[in-house]
């Protein structure tokens, strides 16, 4: 549509979204707090945060870097591959930067245990504390869903495998960007 949001934009705010629902709705780990999806797809900071709390009853954040995998038929030699390291890259070089914009936006929360957390995330993602995490989340279609994308990880994050604190989210929905666009439809 010429008046219409751009169709990258809408499937990634879309992908942003099901991350948001899909990790709270049946979280592994206890969550304390979150950090919502920006209001469009290229805000600037990070994509995702959430806390959680731990069986011993530690916390443990969580920053995420979400992507959308929905290849035109003019560039159909993308691979979801790219889309998933691309998503390592960033999240690499931009993770202080997102870290220390969520310290200032969740200074002021009404719990003075997560307030004092939520100052020490920066220390914690340098330090690669145990109570620091890296996740990625990738949507797309069903055909192009691999279970194998997210083998790099690991490699790509070694100060985070032990113990492993790394997730790696691929929702795939049967044709992502028809789902998008009857999304934007529906709201």
């Amino acid at each position: 549509e010429d008046n219409g949001p751009n169709i990258d934009h809408l499937e990634g705010f879309v992908g942003e979204w099901l991350w948001y629902f899909l990790t709270t709705e049946n979280p592994s780990e206890a969550i304390v707090h979150t950090v919502l999806p920006g209001f469009k797809s290229t805000d600037p900071g990070g994509d995702g945060l959430i806390i959680h709390r731990l069986p011993n009853s530690e916390l443990l954040f969580r920053l995420w870097e979400m992507k959308k995998f929905a290849p035109r038929a003019d560039s159909s030699t993308q691979q979801l591959g790219t889309t998933v390291k691309k998503a390592y890259s960033q999240l690499n070089l931009k993770a202080a930067e997102y870290l220390a914009r969520i310290t200032a936006t969740e200074q002021e929360l009404n719990d003075p245990e997560i307030e004092r957390f939520v100052g020490m995330l920066l220390d914690l993602w340098i330090d690669a504390s145990p109570q620091a995490a890296a996740g990625v989340s990738i949507a797309t279609s069903s055909n192009h869903a691999s279970q194998d994308c997210f083998d790099d990880f690991g490699n790509q994050f070694p100060q985070f495998i032990n113990p492993i604190r790394l997730l790696g989210m691929l929702t795939g929905i049967e044709d992502f960007s028809v789902f998008a666009v009857k999304v934007k439809e529906y709201v």
